[in-house]
């Protein structure tokens, strides 16, 4: 398998083992992310004790994490009887087998907190173990869960944790990886379909073109692509139907939260709980605002922000259980609009190549994002609030090259925006070359953004 390298979570992994003092670390982030991957990558080139804790139950739990460390590990212990004494017992066992900091990984480790094993590491952490140089490890899924057992005030752990490592999805430079085979085109249209989630991108297998891996990762019921957003949502709340709901009417363009009460006939405070829910507790929408009304509640909107739930809700959840799905037929009508995904996204990448721009001093800004102000919208504009200049983006994903007329108009709304009095720099991303010479604008094609990232590929291990 393909270990797409987290750069920024190693780091910060590695950096807690280099520290001369005991480091508590939380490791978070909803299901099918990639946590678990990453710390097993991280104890195989670190080594470490790692366990999963698989039940709620005091009794329960310990008879399994004794009969893990037997089966795993080799060590012959009977059961705990405390989570004291197991806790003490592997550190001490992780301190014999290491010649540097001693790493211990506890993953699932939210169903510690009706154990009561977090109340017992506390007690371990304050009196013994923040003063013996070890790397303990804490890894969970269920943000809410964790937010509260493990981040909150009323936390037994609260104020002792000293690294929080969110894992979110892969954005396009990392996902592109597990398409490699497939043309530049190709890739933004499976980035589209299968979004940033590593083990959703884990299940592509680029010797196939993309037809062929929607028709058998997705649309076949036997796949665990065609139900995985139900069942997510399933595990991770209480009421998956009302969430389906929400996301639904968020699918269908109703973005703000009065329109998408009034499409479900629900109260805005009911909806909004749901909403924080998926915002901020499994990252699958998000609230944006045009740039420079940041926060201002009646500019903003809701987005669906998991390329693979926005596609999933508009393909594959208004017909699950009807027979003519995995068909040809169907395959090749999702094909026909597979692009309006694909545009969506575009605009996403060209704001990642904006900033790996940035990174190489090539343009300047400080602030970035949509802008849109009654029936004008501009993709993205970028400012630079020190030389009073704005850039203005727009993002084609067409086959039609871009010609004076786009241009043209793009002035016509710059001039519409905030900074008509600022400098002016135009920006067009399209995915061919423009059918004539625009000097006045900087014109990034496919084919130039696929040049800049493969000099910023992520590395590749094999696990």
């Amino acid at each position: 398998m393909k270990f797409v390298n987290r750069e920024r979570e190693l780091g910060v992994l590695e950096k807690a083992l280099s520290s001369s003092r005991s480091e508590l670390v939380l490791v978070y982030g909803r299901r099918r992310i990639g946590k678990t991957f990453l710390l097993k990558y991280f104890q195989k080139i670190y080594g470490g004790i790692y366990l999963v804790v698989n039940y709620s139950d005091r009794e329960l739990l310990l008879r399994d994490l004794s009969r893990q460390l037997s089966t795993e590990y080799g060590f012959k212990v009977g059961v705990f009887e405390s989570f004291r004494d197991l806790y003490s017992f592997i550190v001490r066992i992780a301190d014999k087998n290491s010649s540097r900091k001693p790493i211990i990984i506890f993953d699932e480790a939210q169903r510690l907190a009706g154990s009561g094993g977090l109340s017992e590491l506390q007690y371990l952490w304050d009196t013994s173990l923040c003063e013996q140089n070890i790397l303990f490890i804490l890894s969970g899924s269920g943000v809410g869960i964790i937010t509260r057992s493990l981040l909150s005030y009323e936390s037994p752990l609260y104020g002792r944790i000293t690294k929080v490592l969110h894992l979110d999805q892969f954005k396009y430079r990392e996902a592109r990886v597990f398409m490699e085979k497939w043309s530049p085109l190709d890739k933004v249209r499976g980035y589209s379909v299968f979004g940033g989630t590593p083990a959703y991108l884990s299940m592509i297998n680029d010797e196939r073109d993309l037809s062929e891996n929607i028709y058998d990762q997705i649309l076949d019921p036997s796949s665990i692509l065609h139900y995985d957003p139900l069942y997510m949502l399933s595990i991770e709340t209480r009421e998956p139907q009302r969430y389906l709901a929400i996301l639904s009417a968020i699918s269908h363009g109703k973005n703000r939260i009065g329109e998408i009460a009034s499409y479900l006939g629900l109260p805005v405070n009911i909806i909004s709980k749901y909403l924080y829910v998926l915002e901020n507790a499994l990252g699958i929408i998000k609230k944006v605002y045009p740039l420079g009304f940041e926060g201002k509640k009646r500019y903003g909107q809701y987005i669906i922000i998991d390329y693979y739930y926005r596609f999933w809700l508009n393909t594959i959840y208004p017909k699950l259980g009807v027979p003519d799905l995995h068909t040809r037929e169907y395959l090749n009508k999702i094909l026909k609009d597979v692009d309006k995904f694909a545009s969506q996204v575009w605009e996403d990448i060209a704001k990642e190549h904006l900033q790996l721009l940035k990174r190489e001093k090539k343009i300047h800004y400080t602030r970035i994002g949509k802008w849109w102000h009654k029936d004008v919208e501009i993709d993205l504009v970028a400012l630079d609030d020190e030389n009073k200049t704005a850039y203005f983006i727009e993002c084609k994903f067409s086959k039609k090259p871009v010609g004076r007329k786009y241009l043209e108009k793009l002035r016509e709304k710059s001039s519409k925006t905030p900074w008509k009095k600022w400098g002016k720099k135009y920006i067009v991303y399209t995915i061919i070359e423009p059918s004539m010479n625009l000097s006045s604008v900087e014109i990034y094609t496919l084919e130039d953004v696929e040049r800049d990232f493969n000099k910023y590929k992520p590395a590749i291990n094999e696990f």
